[in-house]
């Protein structure tokens, strides 16, 4: 069975159909190549294996453990919070960043398409994690976005490739509110990046409760 069969399977068994966009990447194998993969320039952003999808909707992200709210994971962070497309017991639905150690997260963007274009655009503002020369930046993320934005809507794709065509430059970043800025790589200044991401965030972001996996796990 291909990767996009399998994943299709899981979420049809969870509820879902899966977006245009994440199909064509299934299909291509942009999630598991071994070349650029999609969303290679976003921070903290992991791809995960089928059997991992399934394991965290058995084990922690089912109707049966959270209020009825029903997901499909896809990728998760370095710390084991979940990218999510979400499905509300009360019919709202989305993307959103399932918190393994907090009882609330959000719904954030409403559409995949929608998360895509909001996290590269946040992720231009400081390309540190990628860890390469700042003229190997500009390269590698351009590859990147080549490979995957043809399965983007128009506007979406539009908005990721117009930055990429600067030159990564050093720019200041503050990773918090009282944090000091400091110097990285970036293909936009951290206001602007951040302005054209909310233009892909909902304005309104939908909060639900989430039963914490370690609790689940108890």
């Amino acid at each position: 069975m291909t990767l996009l069969n399998t994943f299709t399977d899981i979420a049809r068994q969870a509820g879902f159909t899966l977006p245009d966009t994440l199909a064509a990447w299934y299909g291509a194998g942009m999630t598991n190549s071994d070349d650029i993969r999609a969303m290679a320039p976003v921070y903290d952003f992991e791809w995960i294996s089928p059997a991992s999808a399934q394991q965290t909707m058995e084990e922690w992200l089912n109707p049966a453990a959270q209020h009825g709210n029903r997901f499909f994971p896809f990728a998760e962070s370095g710390a084991g919070d979940a990218y999510c497309l979400v499905k509300l017991a009360d019919g709202r639905e989305g993307v959103a960043q399932v918190w393994h150690d907090s009882d609330t997260s959000s719904i954030e963007y409403a559409s995949f398409a929608d998360f895509v274009a909001a996290t590269h655009l946040e992720s231009y503002a400081d390309l540190s994690h990628l860890s390469k020369a700042d003229d190997a930046l500009s390269v590698f993320v351009r590859a990147s976005l080549v490979r995957s934005t043809p399965a983007l809507p128009a506007a979406h794709t539009e908005a990721m490739l117009t930055p990429a065509q600067e030159e990564v430059s050093q720019r200041p970043f503050k990773s918090g509110p009282k944090a000091r800025p400091q110097m990285v790589p970036a293909l936009l200044a951290q206001e602007d990046a951040e302005s054209r991401a909310a233009g892909f965030m909902m304005a309104a972001p939908v909060e639900f409760g989430v039963v914490p996996r370690w609790e689940i796990d108890a």
